[in-house]
């Protein structure tokens, strides 16, 4: 789920065992970008700072507030290395 105007953030809800201190490693594809890569230390953070920040890119927190409320621990994110690629990239040509 992407948290900001700029790409390389994200927030990351209670994901498999995620810890904090992990490197997460993100494979994006979106509309901007027709892929990206990037990755990062988890960073644990409240159920309060993961709603001030949709707050701050504008995000009616009532709209995610139901999805919110079925995890317990949160993690941020921000992406180290974010490269957008010109062309698509498959996940299997980013571990090969």
């Amino acid at each position: 789920m992407e948290i900001s105007a700029e790409p390389g953030r994200y927030a990351v809800g209670n994901r498999e065992g995620v810890k904090e201190g992990d490197c997460v490693i993100l494979r994006e594809a979106a509309r901007r970008f027709p892929a990206s890569l990037g990755g990062g230390p988890a960073r644990k953070i409240s159920r309060e700072d993961s709603h001030k920040l949709f707050e701050k890119i504008g995000a009616d927190i009532n709209y995610f507030s139901e999805w919110l409320s079925k995890y317990k621990k949160f993690y941020l994110v921000e992406l180290e290395g974010y490269y957008p690629f010109e062309k698509p990239v498959s996940l299997d040509d980013v571990i090969a």
